[in-house]
């Protein structure tokens, strides 16, 4: 009862037969852990085959939890791990019949041990598992190791924090053009200070591709998104929620994917005549609450820039030829 299995789904070619393989979130797996741990999460796998999805296919399904052989983290109630799940070549490795594509795991609920002393501390900071693909499969001991990430990670920016929800949201892409993909990490409810008032503003971490897999300190170092970023339009506010939803794509056609960052709790100032300003709060009787808007980040040789090929670019209802009004409580970007 209550699992959630099918809540979260993600494609890719995780032992390059050619036939694409489906990664199934289950985020509200109990797991015996001492006892059972409700919603502790899972993620199973079944591999693609010439008569389509199979679990007896020439690669065995798989059942992956935070206490599979190899993995980083432990298994512990809520942790939700499998609430997100995204597919890409991070380490750009290749076999005869197709690319070798990877797997990332959400585990927005992960309690985190800031001090090493053994006491998680930063309860729903959040996590993300990587579990690279091989020719036999997603394996923990394949060519490149699987990897723990959080905002305390080296080389990341942004510190992790009591309900960020690090691994919230994902998307998959190629930012620089290098060969290897990339990924951007939703973290909607962190926290920054702007005037005092900060509190579930949002953010997006990125982490870029090489030979060996996902790295902070490789070509393009990691990034840290916000709406308080140079180029990027609007003001970081209290419940934006910066990061809720996100989704890659070549909009711009040039070779290199783009992020499009769903932002459903923006309050847009309704009498604002121009896109660029529509975060105005001159005039507070004018603003519609979690009316919503989608920012757009465009790639470039160097990573994601909102100053480099193309600006930030905003989506919002009633602009650009977009059908409908923006109103209160809309939440435009929710999804994407």
């Amino acid at each position: 009862t209550g699992e959630w299995f099918g809540y979260s789904l993600s494609s890719g070619d995780y032992n390059a037969d050619g036939n694409s393989d489906l990664a199934v979130g289950v985020p509200l797996e109990d797991i015996s852990v001492n006892g059972i741990a409700p919603s502790t999460g899972a993620v199973h796998v079944v591999y693609g085959s010439a008569t389509g999805l199979s679990v007896t296919a020439a690669t065995q399904a798989q059942f992956w939890t935070q206490n599979s052989s190899g993995m980083e983290g432990i298994a512990e109630g809520d942790d939700y791990f499998g609430y997100s799940l995204s597919s890409g070549n991070y380490n750009g490795d290749n076999s005869s019949n197709s690319k070798i594509d990877d797997l990332l795991v959400g585990v927005p609920g992960e309690d985190i041990d800031a001090n090493n002393d053994g006491i998680d501390d930063i309860i729903n900071g959040g996590a993300v598992n990587v579990i690279y693909g091989s020719s036999s499969g997603l394996s923990s001991t394949g060519v490149s190791p699987v990897q723990f990430w959080t905002q305390n990670s080296t080389g990341m920016e942004g510190d992790a924090e009591i309900d960020d929800l690090f691994g919230f949201s994902f998307a998959s892409g190629d930012y620089n053009g290098d060969g290897n993909d990339d990924i951007a990490i939703g973290v909607p409810r962190e926290d920054m200070s702007v005037a005092g008032v900060g509190a579930d503003t949002g953010a997006v971490n990125v982490i870029y591709g090489s030979v060996l897999g996902l790295s902070t300190i490789g070509v393009t170092p990691a990034q840290f998104w916000t709406q308080n970023s140079t180029g990027i339009q609007g003001i970081a506010e209290l419940n934006d929620n910066f990061g809720w939803s996100l989704s890659s794509g070549d909009y711009n056609g040039d070779g290199k994917d783009d992020i499009a960052i769903g932002v459903p709790q923006e309050d847009v100032d309704l009498e604002v005549g121009t896109l660029e300003n529509f975060d105005n709060k001159i005039d507070s009787s004018s603003i519609a609450d979690d009316t919503g808007v989608v920012q757009v980040i465009y790639g470039s040789g160097n990573g994601l820039s909102a100053t480099a090929v193309l600006p930030d670019q905003v989506l919002r209802q009633g602009f650009a030829n977009i059908g409908e009004l923006s109103e209160r409580g809309d939440f435009f970007g929710y999804s994407s």
